[in-house]
């Protein structure tokens, strides 16, 4: 869903060498990343009967441990700041495929029909925010 917002972001001029590349490098970033983390996540519980469910679980023996509890709230933290990573570009698709289908471009909100003081593209794009989060959460 965010690959054409990221696209509208490379400068100076988007095209599909600069996308592929970038694509590339978050796909080897992540690698790395979730490589790492699942290789220390094996060494630190195990595989089997020693891991349970979840990573909360799994500390849940040692939470008094400053140490874990610094972990389990950046876990929060993190779980957070992804949710809205995930949401924004889901409603920016969203509202741009409504706007799209109605035939109006980004900047042509000003001569839009007004309800309640507030354009119907605005509505639409609420709208398209509200039932992004409410999939999500179902």
């Amino acid at each position: 869903f965010n690959v054409p917002q990221l696209t509208g972001e490379l400068t100076p001029q988007p095209t599909v060498r600069k996308m592929t590349v970038v694509s590339v490098i978050t796909v080897a970033v992540c690698f790395a990343l979730f490589g790492g983390v699942s290789v220390f996540g094996v060494l630190a519980f195990g595989v089997g009967e020693g891991q349970r469910d979840s990573l909360v679980l799994d500390l849940t023996p040692e939470r008094k441990n400053p140490l874990v509890l610094a972990a389990l709230i950046a876990v929060m933290f993190s779980v957070l700041t992804c949710f809205q990573f995930h949401v924004y570009p889901i409603r920016q698709f969203a509202a741009w495929a409504v706007r799209k289908a109605r035939g109006r471009g980004a900047d042509d909100e000003k001569s839009d029909v007004k309800y309640f003081g507030r354009s119907l593209t605005r509505w639409l794009d609420m709208a398209s925010a509200l039932v992004s989060v409410a999939v999500i959460i179902l």
